[in-house]
């Protein structure tokens, strides 16, 4: 494994290994009536992914979080995804409730992965960047942008965090495709 890109992949997936978890089948919901009860169950879902939610204001946390991250048909944020909870009939209920869960879900993923390019990257080491950028176009340019593709490494160099991401993203959406 002597290409840094696959290194970098592997590290990814090795992060993520304990992280990435399905719906889970036995996790047993009640029709949300009250916030209290709403906040309850979006905490229980973010343990999955952040211990530190159970720790501190996590009431706090929980609202702060889906403030910045639900978005689902037009609802937004804390008060939408707690509308779309308790306003919709039983069937659009559980799929909120999953839609929720993968919101935490993908927000754990892209931290994780922001976290290991971090440690491996350095942002000042624009030789490395460039060196990255010109094996992902040498090794991975099916799975990048065309638009990218007609830029040389250098170009790639400051932008390279995020075609790693995108390389890494599509890699596994395909290979997941396939291998049904």
């Amino acid at each position: 494994m002597s290409n840094p890109i696959e290194i970098i992949f592997h590290k990814i997936d090795t992060a993520l290994q304990g992280l990435i978890m399905p719906f889970p089948e036995d996790f047993h919901f009640e029709r949300l009536i009250s916030y209290s009860q709403f906040q309850q169950q979006l905490v229980t879902i973010m343990a999955n992914f952040d211990q530190t939610v159970l720790y501190g204001d996590s009431f706090i946390k929980s609202y702060s979080f889906l403030e910045a991250n639900y978005r689902n048909n037009n609802a937004i944020g804390f008060d939408g995804c707690y509308f779309e909870l308790t306003g919709t009939p039983d069937s659009d209920w559980w799929f909120v409730t999953e839609k929720l869960y993968q919101t935490v879900k993908d927000k754990a993923i892209t931290n994780t992965i922001s976290s290991v390019l971090r440690q491996e990257i350095d942002p000042s080491d624009w030789n490395y960047k460039k060196s990255l950028a010109d094996c992902l176009l040498r090794n991975y340019d099916h799975f990048i942008p065309i638009d990218l593709k007609e830029l040389n490494p250098c170009q790639l160099a400051n932008i390279i965090e995020n075609i790693i991401l995108h390389v890494w993203q599509t890699k596994n959406e395909f290979e997941k495709l396939f291998s049904k």
